[in-house]
């Protein structure tokens, strides 16, 4: 008799392996088969045009599930810039709080703040929507360009802040000076791109003047 039963037990047990296996193997499969069939209902029916960015996914027609840190109607706003201004305002004789948030696309540039609805606040040196155009307090002269911030970019033959100084590649001789890009302005006896050339000088007798007459190298 105890032989008998625990045949029995043996058999029941088998029996219910094997039943568990047949269930875990068709659940494996109906959830492989849904999962296949779900990707291919969404990537068949779901449009988003323009397509969601920063790696949302389009999960109906035109509507985008955001990862974590962007939200938007496309994901293309970076929570990170959105901001909250807190402005104490009197009503009445009491004291309010007020929040207002707001956000900036694009991003404002160079150290500028967004302070409203596509509103900047620029740092020192720039100006501009986006804070992209570099201030120059002293304007670039003969030509030059503000490239940052009183940061002048000046022109072959032009030097200094504000590129007001003419570069001479040959130095100016005899106390002549750089007046122009490689033009030196002689001294009185002097003449020449450079100035070495010294002048002879003769007093005209007639009219009582010092005339140019010779040149001497």
């Amino acid at each position: 008799m105890p032989h008998t039963w625990i045949t029995e037990c043996l058999e029941l047990y088998n029996i219910n392996r094997t039943l568990r296996a047949f269930i875990g193997n068709s659940m494996k499969l109906w959830k492989t088969t849904l999962e296949r069939y779900t990707s291919l209902v969404f990537f068949c029916s779901a449009v988003c045009s323009p397509p969601c960015k920063n790696g949302g996914q389009c999960m109906r027609n035109n509507v985008c599930s955001c990862p974590e840190g962007y939200a938007g109607q496309r994901c293309q706003r970076s929570k990170s810039l959105q901001f909250e201004v807190m402005l104490t305002c009197w009503k009445g004789g009491k004291k309010t709080l007020k929040s207002f948030s707001g956000v900036c696309e694009p991003t404002c540039m160079n150290g500028g703040k967004c302070v409203g609805a596509n509103t900047c606040s620029c740092a020192s040196g720039w100006r501009g929507r986006r804070c992209s155009i570099p201030v120059c307090l002293q304007k670039c002269r003969n030509g030059g360009d503000c490239v940052g911030p009183n940061t002048c970019h000046c022109p072959v033959g032009w030097g200094g802040l504000q590129c007001q100084t003419a570069i001479c590649k040959q130095r100016c001789l005899n106390g002549g000076r750089c007046v122009l890009p490689d033009h030196c302005h002689c001294r009185r006896g002097f003449q020449g791109l450079t100035c070495a050339a010294k002048v002879r000088l003769q007093l005209h007798l007639e009219t009582g003047t010092e005339v140019e007459q010779k040149s001497i190298y």
